[in-house]
């Protein structure tokens, strides 16, 4: 486990109001939704995500594309006009999946390993997010669990403290 900071970046975000999907669609492209039994999903580089009505989507600094609640984007971004809002250095605990320390991974995130079909996943509220060699483990921006963060990408968002 390592302290990182969030490196400071401007990204673009768009509020699902619950009766905006062609807005969101037309900011994320038609391809990046799915819609399936009345609820709606943003295709995420660590699988598909739950869009809950006053979620923001966010244009990560790749140009990938994921929905984050309302109180996570006031706490953790300032907005500085428009859809455009700017990262704040929080700083974050975190704990890179090597693929020989998953006992490691799992007692940072205080059990929340699982096992599908012989690969490893980590539990979460949106659903169950798989664990990738090179991926990082951090609590979410709410403190309630945790997440999978591509390892690429947060290598370069984040940069280790200590």
């Amino acid at each position: 486990m390592a302290l990182f900071r969030k490196k400071v970046f401007v990204i673009e975000a768009v509020q699902y109001t619950g009766s905006n999907l062609d807005e969101i669609k037309q900011f994320i492209g038609e391809e990046n939704v799915k819609s399936k039994d009345s609820r709606h999903y943003v295709i995420t580089l660590e699988g598909d995500m739950v869009l809950n009505p006053m979620d923001y989507v966010i244009k990560g600094v790749q140009g990938e594309f994921y929905p984050v609640r309302s109180t996570i984007i006031s706490k953790r971004y300032d907005w500085l006009g428009g859809i455009k809002y700017q990262k704040k250095p929080v700083l974050v605990e975190a704990i890179k999946y090597t693929g020989d320390n998953l006992n490691e991974v799992n007692e940072f995130c205080k059990g929340n390993v699982i096992e599908k079909m012989g690969k490893p996943y980590i539990r979460f509220h949106r659903g169950d997010m798989f664990l990738r060699v090179n991926d990082y483990v951090l609590p979410n921006a709410d403190n309630t669990g945790f997440l999978v963060h591509e390892g690429e990408l947060f290598e370069k968002t984040h940069e280790r403290v200590k």
